[in-house]
């Protein structure tokens, strides 16, 4: 039923918001600005403000043009997204780390986006799987809201669920299961 009635996420989820006319490196920074607005944002909210970037910005929303445009500018443009100020500068200092340390791309490890400005371990991973199509960790990672809706029901029991085969792979349903609860 899932795959028939299509959620925010699909279609306007920070996976799906790059640019795929755009060069790689360009996406990949496309791709975790996105995550970066995300964070207490709406994807309803999220999705038309990268697409205002795309359109505005001279080359389209990449690395230059964060590099280039005065912060409170760009915090006028971000402004529908929760905490636009914070995320203004984290995108202002992160663009300068990733022209300074990064060779103009986004780290390609878990602990490199760490070190990026307003980035955690859960935007981290998810930048993994999304920019770099890496699958990194076991972890599903839930938001709050998800957090409550889960706790207030009953866990079914176990043995209720058979045991999967030898041949399953868990990070393929691990990958999906983070799309659909982020």
């Amino acid at each position: 039923m899932r795959a028939q009635i299509p959620a925010p996420v699909d279609t306007m989820g920070c996976a799906v918001l790059a640019n795929p006319n755009a060069p790689a490196k360009a996406q990949r920074f496309q791709t975790l600005v996105a995550l970066m607005l995300s964070s207490q944002t709406l994807d309803t909210v999220t999705a038309p403000t990268i697409w205002n970037l795309q359109r505005v910005l001279p080359n389209g929303l990449d690395l230059q043009d964060i590099l280039e445009i005065d912060e409170r500018e760009l915090d006028k443009l971000i402004c529908k997204v929760g905490f636009h100020t914070k995320k203004a500068g984290y995108l202002k200092r992160t663009a300068e780390i990733l022209r300074d340390q990064f060779d103009g791309d986004i780290p390609p490890t878990v602990e490199g986006l760490c070190s990026l400005p307003g980035v955690g371990e859960k935007m981290a991973h998810l930048t993994m799987t999304a920019a770099w199509n890496k699958y990194i960790s076991s972890k599903t990672f839930v938001d709050t809201q998800d957090y409550r809706d889960r706790s207030r029901y009953p866990r079914p029991s176990d043995r209720k669920y058979p045991q999967l085969g030898p041949h399953h792979d868990a990070r393929k349903d691990a990958s999906r299961a983070t799309k659909l609860v982020t």
